[in-house]
Order: C-alpha cells, then structure tokens, then sequence
C-alpha cells in the first residue's frame, strides 16, 4: 500500500485509520450499552419502588375494607332492626287510626243529636 493522501495529512496508514474507526464505533456501541443498561436499573428501580407503594397501598385499602365489613353489617342489621320496629308500630298504629275516625264519626253525630234535643228543647219552652 502506498501512501496516500490520507497517510500524508495524518500520518496513518488505511489499515491503522480503518483500526481507529471500528475500535471508535466499538466504543461508541459500548458507551450506548452503558447508557441502555443503566437506563434498565433505573426502570428496574422506578418498578420496584412503585410495586413496594402499590403494595402498601392494597394494604391499606385491604386493612380499611375489613375494618368497614363489620361496621356495614351492623348497619345493615340496624336497618333490618329499625324496618322491624316500623312494622310492629305501624301494625299497632293503624288500628288505632281507624278508632280515631269512628270516634271522630261518633263525635260529629253526637254533635248533630245534641243540636237537635236542643231545638227541640227550644221550641217546648216556646
């Protein structure tokens, strides 16, 4: 091989230039594997410390949820209670409404007896 106009102006050969560039290209891959890999531990990390907060998270949730169980039973049965309760004292009231109208029937013809005896009261003494 002679030389050049390459090997002038550098003072390598094409074989040493050729030599400098793969190893260039080598190390240029390298370095875009050690950004890749670390990219990767960083991912890696982020999902980890998000697993670890969805975790305690779901706990918390899960603790909070049993707590309230028992709580909405209780309500629940309260409610049942308190339906219960309704219909033994709506059972009760009823009749007792339907006494308050005979009565108040019972008042109104009284009422029209007691003005009747008095006009005919009123019209003996007249």
């Amino acid at each position: 091989m002679g030389e050049g106009p390459l090997e002038e102006r550098m003072g390598l050969s094409l074989r040493d230039f050729l030599t400098l560039e793969s190893q260039a290209r080598l190390g240029a891959h390298e370095e875009l594997e050690a950004k890749v890999r670390e990219m990767e531990a960083k991912a890696k990390e982020e999902l980890a410390r998000k697993t670890q907060a969805f975790a305690h998270r779901e706990t918390a949730l899960t603790q909070e949820l049993s707590c309230l169980r028992p709580a909405e039973k209780d309500l629940k049965k309260r409610i049942f209670d308190k339906g219960q309760e309704y219909t033994q004292l709506d059972s009760k009231v009823l009749p007792l409404r339907t006494r308050v109208v005979e009565l108040e029937e019972e008042a109104e013809a009284t009422k029209a007896k007691m003005t009747k005896l008095e006009e005919r009261v009123v019209s003996r003494e007249v």
